[in-house]
């Protein structure tokens, strides 16, 4: 085989020695959101068998020095707070990545930190705004290079990445004058190959490559879409590239269940489609309406290749899926041949994509339990890692032969938290599970399984009463559950027959409160069974016609309740009545309201919603809080109140974090006062749990956990 070229392919959970370590704060990252568990991994680079590189969501990065056994978070520049997607490796002290918002960083020590070369000046796309960017490959001398993304986007740099300007796409690429959708539009470019100085490729959407003969002055166009109408809902996305040498292979699809691969022994100029799989993907098949293996469309869709050389490769996708092609076995490997293409489409003998991760998927849908594996790099043919979706990091082992879990611990949707302090929390999610941790969420143990995958645990609280060991959970069924021992165990207990929303006990006591639609709420003293069951009191708001999102009780009968309506409401005995608070210059149109924390006996509260809505009640009413300057129109769904009104953080869709701090809380009634600190997912944040003023966590998509420390 010969060396590999140091670079990724573009762009996904079980339980794992991973060992994540935070970045050292004394760095000089004074916001102190660490990256924990879970969430996107993009791309994955290794330098040598020891040294590892994985770009992530939210800005993030992360690196390994033991060949991927354990990771650690490098340092990102904080105001890079989106997507970074592919390496691109020189040598230990030159290597690039680039990301969403026009992004391009570089690192000089080997991937632990990262500088923003163009933090006044991002790649911008077509339209004139920065691009999202898939990749970037740099000339030896580390100066001129090429990056390309969304919308057409293809810019090329004279100095190291500082400076970008856009390059001309062919005449044929697109056709601004079209009425066809597609063929309108240039579309995403996505990967970068040079064979030499002169010699490069590209590959796009809609079943296209370039190609370059003359150190890109000028740019040919292939095509060889699987769909050759260019059907706005199924064309081929040529996703992922990998050569060695003039050997190289393309992968990519659309969709879930529509993968198609390619394969070139000469540079590109004539290409091979892989049309079989030895063998048949039953797990897929049965999901298909054609599963006959001589169907395109049999496999899960491709996001990543790596080229093995000698005529294999390895290729990772949807439904944590990996294949391996060997190069042998019965069927034969089809020409294309039902469109016109610009190059001849030589066919290749005896090929055999096999299957090597288990029969676990479940189906179209996105299951955790086998995550997009978004991204594989291989140094050799035993030295291989994949990356992906719910924090997947895996490594092959040659012998035994197969995929080891490097990366998150545990495969779940979560939904919601509660942590008593720094290291003792419980994580509730996908399939009625609530897990356990006692070690800072650096890892969790399943302490309850419902009956059904089909439902989530939705809620949990755990009471806050001196000494007491209990809490809740209420599932989307209509479940809940009561641990007596703080979460160790739990056992379901008789409902008031409501699909819960949400969840809160009264402070200092053992009493529980769960809202639900038509303005439902109903109370119990979790402290008392009778007859092995609770019993539940009806409490319900004066007007029944919205969903009850938010709760916050100061003390066992005092709190406030918010809905689905914009509406505040405040009871001092239990929720036996119920009064209206008003806000002041409401929105003019209705924005849920979504979470609520109070304080101060109920008199002082922050309530947050749909639209960036943030209320503050300082007096007698709500005021509306005009972040949009920090969060535009964003869904807030989580706050909490800190120290007396000290702190308030709150949390919300595409991985908003807002924070106030100071000495009065009234200053908190002044936007200025707010700030936006980075949050490391640009994912949607569900919820949020502080157990001291300066420490807490945060949950979001993925099986996402980020610690505030």
């Amino acid at each position: 085989m010969n060396s590999l070229p140091r670079r990724v392919a573009l762009a996904a959970l079980a339980n794992s020695s991973l060992l994540l370590l935070a970045a050292d704060p004394a760095q000089g990252q004074t916001e102190r959101y660490r990256y924990r568990q879970g969430g996107n991994n993009y791309a994955v680079s290794f330098l040598d068998s020891d040294q590892g590189i994985v770009t992530r969501d939210g800005g993030g990065a992360l690196y390994s020095i033991d060949g991927g056994d354990t990771w650690i978070e490098a340092l990102v520049p904080l105001a890079v707070r989106k997507q970074l997607r592919n390496i691109f490796v020189i040598d230990d002290e030159n290597i690039w990545t680039v990301g969403s918002g026009g992004v391009v960083l570089k690192s000089g020590n080997r991937g632990e930190g990262w500088t923003h070369l163009n933090p006044t000046a991002p790649v911008l796309n077509r339209n004139g705004q920065p691009a999202s960017l898939y990749d970037i490959w740099m000339f030896p001398n580390g100066l001129d290079g090429i990056c390309v993304g969304e919308d057409g986007t293809f810019a090329s740099t004279s100095n190291g990445g500082a400076m970008w300007a856009s390059l001309n796409l062919p005449l044929d690429f697109y056709d601004a004058s079209s009425s066809d959708p597609i063929k309108s539009e240039p579309g995403d470019l996505y990967q970068i190959h040079w064979f030499d100085a002169n010699n490069g490729i590209l590959s796009a959407d809609h079943g296209r490559i370039l190609k370059t003969q003359n150190g890109g002055d000028t740019w040919s166009l292939s095509r060889f879409s699987g769909y050759c109408g260019y059907e706005a809902t199924g064309d081929l996305e040529l996703w992922s590239m990998s050569f060695d040498g003039n050997e190289g292979w393309l992968a990519g699809g659309n969709g879930f269940n529509n993968a198609h691969a390619f394969h070139t022994t000469n540079g590109g100029a004539a290409w091979a489609q892989v049309r079989y799989m030895v063998p048949v993907d039953s797990a897929v098949a049965a999901v298909l309406t054609s599963p006959s293996p001589e169907n395109d469309g049999g496999w899960p869709t491709f996001y990543g290749v790596a080229a093995l050389g000698n005529g294999s490769a390895v290729v990772s996708g949807y439904a944590g899926r990996i294949y391996e092609y060997s190069g042998s076995g019965s069927q034969s490997m089809d020409a294309i041949d039902r469109c016109a293409f610009t190059d001849p489409m030589a066919p290749t003998s005896n090929p055999s994509l096999i299957h090597k991760t288990p029969l676990t998927w479940s189906g179209p849908g996105l299951d955790p339990g086998s995550p997009p594996l978004n991204s594989i790099f291989a140094l050799d043919v035993d030295e291989r890692w994949v990356v992906g979706q719910f924090g997947s990091i895996q490594r092959w082992i040659p012998s035994p032969a197969g995929w080891e879990e490097r990366g998150t611990v545990t495969k779940n949707r979560f939904r919601d938290m509660d942590f008593l302090d720094a290291t003792t929390g419980i994580v509730v999610g996908q399939g009625h599970r609530i897990y356990k941790t006692e070690d800072g969420a650096a890892t969790f143990d399943e302490v309850y399984q419902g009956t059904s995958n089909e439902y989530d645990m939705v809620v949990v609280a755990l009471s806050r009463k001196s000494a007491s060991l209990l809490g809740l959970a209420a599932g989307a069924a209509g479940l809940i559950v009561r641990t007596d021992d703080q979460g160790d165990t739990w056992t379901s207990v008789n409902t008031p027959h409501i699909v819960a929303r949400c969840l809160a006990f009264g402070a200092g006591s053992d009493v529980a409160y769960v809202g639900a639609s038509g303005g439902n709420i109903y109370s119990t003293d979790v402290s008392v069974l009778t007859g092995g069951d609770l019993t539940w009191s009806l409490k319900l708001l004066p007007e029944t016609e919205y969903e009850v999102t938010g709760l916050s009780f100061t003390s066992a009968t005092t709190g406030y309740a918010v809905t689905s309506g914009m509406q505040i409401w405040r009871t001092t005995d239990g929720g036996d009545l119920w009064t209206a608070v008003g806000i002041s210059n409401p929105p003019s149109a209705t924005q849920a309201l979504r979470a609520i924390a109070a304080f101060d006996g109920a008199n002082k509260a922050v309530a947050v919603g749909n639209a960036g809505l943030l209320l503050v009640r300082n007096g007698a009413r709500f005021e509306v809080v005009d972040v949009s300057g920090l969060v535009g129109a964003t869904q807030l769904n989580s706050v909490t109140v800190l120290g007396g009104g000290a702190r308030v953080v709150v949390a919300g869709n595409d991985g908003v974090v807002l924070e106030f701090e100071g000495t009065n809380f009234a200053d908190a009634l002044n936007p200025s006062n707010w700030t936006a600190p980075k949050s490391m997912t640009s994912g949607h944040i569900y919820d949020l749990s502080f157990d001291a003023v300066d420490h807490g966590f945060v949950l979001g998509q993925q099986g996402l956990i980020v610690e505030y420390d």
